[in-house]
């Protein structure tokens, strides 16, 4: 389980989780933790836009699959969106933009990364790895 700071430099904390394109072109997503739905965390497919997974196809995958298979992923960081839909926001590094100045941003609905968000979320607050972050006005 890692927890890491959003790519966008806001201070919030992101749930790193990896990914890769399919043979279908979807996004499978993978995650070290809480066993949602499987032995180490979560794995899950969703559709993807094509344009999306055009530009997901172009990341490194060097990171090896959580179920000891062969296939590789590329890292990518989660965090519960706070509209209480099950949706995600994914944020995905890239030297060539897609939407953002650090790479590309879109949403997940779905209710088991949610899930595993949240659970990896309060672990690492109640470890104290995390604190809530301190906002000052000026």
């Amino acid at each position: 389980m890692s927890i890491v700071s959003s790519l966008a430099g806001t201070g919030r904390n992101y749930v790193a989780i990896q990914g890769r394109i399919d043979i279908n072109g979807s996004l499978k997503i993978q995650g070290a933790g809480p066993s949602v739905n499987r032995d180490y965390g979560i794995s899950i497919v969703v559709p993807i836009p094509s344009d999306l997974a055009t530009w997901l196809k172009g990341r490194i995958a060097a990171q090896n699959s959580l179920a000891f298979s062969n296939a590789c992923y590329f890292p990518m960081q989660a965090a519960e969106l706070d509209y209480d839909d099950g949706t995600v926001r994914v944020q995905v590094a890239g030297d060539v933009k897609l939407n953002r100045s650090y790479g590309a941003v879109f949403s997940v609905r779905n209710e088991k990364l949610v899930a595993f968000v949240d659970q990896v979320i309060s672990w690492a607050e109640e470890e104290g790895e995390i604190e809530e972050p301190v906002v000052e006005l000026i």
